[in-house]
């Protein structure tokens, strides 16, 4: 058959080989396999891939010589016992740090959600809090002005009290010979009951001498 090295010199063969070998592959899924797959799954797998790669099918393409050699060490790996189960043994190691990455992702998405949750939570205590304060400084504000307010209206009554009482013309010494008894009644006395009896009398004094000169003057 057509050897893999035709078309390359034997150094850049080499080369790319032991690149390949230090490239972390996955072998069973570079073949198409299953990791449960025998040795038959394994060479038919092989024989379907590399003739669909090979470099004398694709000379015009250079990305297909690097696949064969994969392949190639896909199929070596997979067919010899001891490689295969050091193989096995690394994809193992893969999934469980894999498994252990997405727990710490997990626990990390746990706890920022979590965090999250807190900071949202003191965020509407916070608010909530606000709101409270305001409306109270509202109805203090509303009480002071209804205390404002009736202070003013209260103000307002007390000072109307406090204003004196329009005076009482006095007719004390308006003699009326007509009416003698009304000036009486527009006598307002200011030493209470006694000057008050004494005006009366004086008022009545008056009035009898008065009548009594108007008589005297008709005879």
């Amino acid at each position: 058959g057509t050897s893999i090295y035709s078309f390359h010199s034997q150094s850049s063969t080499d080369h790319m080989a032991q690149k390949i070998s230090t490239e972390k592959v996955e072998h069973y899924s570079f073949l198409g396999i299953e990791k449960t797959s025998s040795k038959e799954d394994i060479k038919k797998a092989y024989k379907k891939k590399a003739l669909k790669y090979h470099p004398d099918k694709n000379p015009d393409n250079p990305e297909a010589a690097a696949i064969f050699l994969k392949i190639t060490k896909s199929y070596e790996v997979l067919m010899d016992e001891t490689a295969r189960a050091q193989h096995d043994s690394t994809l193992r190691a893969k999934e469980v740090t894999k498994k252990r990455v997405y727990e710490m992702d997990d626990k990390r998405r746990f706890f920022k959600e979590k965090l999250e949750k807190g900071e949202n939570q003191q965020k509407e205590k916070k608010q909530e809090e606000e709101d409270v304060k305001r409306r109270k400084s509202e109805e203090r504000e509303k009480k002071r002005e209804r205390r404002r307010r009736r202070d003013e209206e209260e103000n307002q009554e007390a000072q109307q009290q406090d204003q004196p009482p329009a005076p009482v013309k006095s007719n004390l010494f308006g003699n009326s010979p007509r009416n003698p008894a009304r000036n009486m009644c527009n006598v307002t006395p200011a030493g209470g009951h006694e000057d008050l009896e004494k005006l009366v009398l004086e008022k009545l004094r008056k009035a009898a001498e008065l009548q009594r000169t108007a008589t005297q003057t008709a005879s």
